[in-house]
């Protein structure tokens, strides 16, 4: 009988460990329960005030009703971008970090291996793509109209706010091509502080977006020349492409064709490497609803933007192939270019 008792004694010391370490069942929470009532911070990679700050603001109101979320918005715009594109890359991937960026100045600055990239741009999770329009380039009032007019103009000075972004290897290019005797100044705080200097005469012109110019064209600050694409904006029909303004080598039409990809990179929206799946989808839901479907949202966005065309982040992946698959095979010339010819 002792030898029982003993026997159940110590099988119940065996037990007992055994049971106390089995943890309950997980809940699994789906992502409207894990998004509602949080936080969001939401990073613009821009200064404050600019057009891409705006438009964040603009949006970021849609997508906390929706999502029953609390947008806290920071702007991040040192390194022209790089800064806010750093820090959401080294965010925890939970969900709760997002940023709006200027996918252009993003793919530039890493594919030329620009100083101050902190990222692998391929490992993003990508939320969605919008303000799709090509880059132009524009000039004050007082410059000239014609190739000829601006192949005889002596010292040029073009201005770029990232000597390594899309807009300064696409500014680098117009040089290029149109044979100018012409430096690029880059540095610049965004394009405010440009837009001032074409006004006061202190540089010619810059590549900028299109859907960025129109402002400051209907006001008569400045005027385009040509738009890098394949064919007229409808927004701006007598305006020319790069292809009808420059008659274009071979070599030359292979560096144009990068720069129309990037030309179309837009703004992106995106969060950290590592993101849930399923809290993934949530967001690229969300933020297409709002752009796709929200009457209100988009009566208030072709106020300030003509296209309010939007992808998901499926499609940003797409356009990131693309550019690097134009972009490889030139990347020696484009580095000559941006990193030595033009350079004061």
């Amino acid at each position: 009988m002792r030898k029982w008792l003993m026997l159940v004694a110590v099988f119940t010391l065996m037990l007992v460990p055994a049971l106390t370490s089995c943890k309950p069942a997980e809940v699994k929470v789906t992502p409207e329960e894990f998004y509602r009532g949080r936080t969001i911070h939401f990073v613009i990679s821009h200064a404050a005030g600019g057009g891409s700050d705006t438009m964040g603001r603009l949006f970021a109101p849609y997508v906390e009703r929706l999502t029953g979320t609390t947008f806290k918005i920071s702007n991040k715009g040192g390194g022209a971008g790089l800064e806010g594109c750093n820090i959401v890359y080294a965010s925890e991937p939970d969900g709760l970090t997002i940023a709006l960026v200027d996918f252009g100045m993003l793919v530039g600055n890493y594919v030329m291996g620009a100083p101050g990239v902190e990222f692998d741009l391929t490992k993003y999770s990508w939320i969605g793509h919008y303000a799709k329009g090509p880059f132009q380039l524009v000039a004050g009032i007082n410059q000239p109209d014609t190739l000829e007019e601006w192949q005889r103009m002596k010292a040029v000075k073009m201005a770029t706010p990232s000597q390594t972004g899309a807009a300064g290897i696409t500014v680098a290019t117009a040089i290029d091509i149109m044979g100018l005797d012409a430096k690029i100044i880059s540095g610049f705080k965004g394009t405010a502080p440009i837009f001032l200097a074409i006004e006061r005469g202190e540089v010619a012109g810059l590549v900028n977006p299109l859907l960025s110019n129109i402002k400051f064209i209907e006001k008569g600050a400045m005027k385009p020349i040509f738009n890098f694409a394949s064919e007229r904006h409808p927004s701006m029909p007598d305006v020319p492409t790069v292809y009808e303004f420059v008659p274009l080598t071979e070599k030359q039409k292979s560096l144009v064709d990068v720069n129309c990809a990037l030309s179309y990179a837009g703004k992106a929206i995106m969060g950290p490497p590592g993101m849930p799946k399923d809290r993934l989808e949530y967001l690229r839901s969300a933020f297409d609803k709002v752009f796709t479907e929200n009457k209100e949202f988009q009566e208030a966005l072709v106020k300030r933007y003509p296209s309010t065309e939007y992808d998901t982040g499926e499609e940003v992946t797409k356009v990131l192939e693309r550019v690097e698959r134009l972009m490889e095979p030139m990347m020696e010339e484009f580095r000559y270019l941006v990193l030595e010819k033009y350079v004061p």
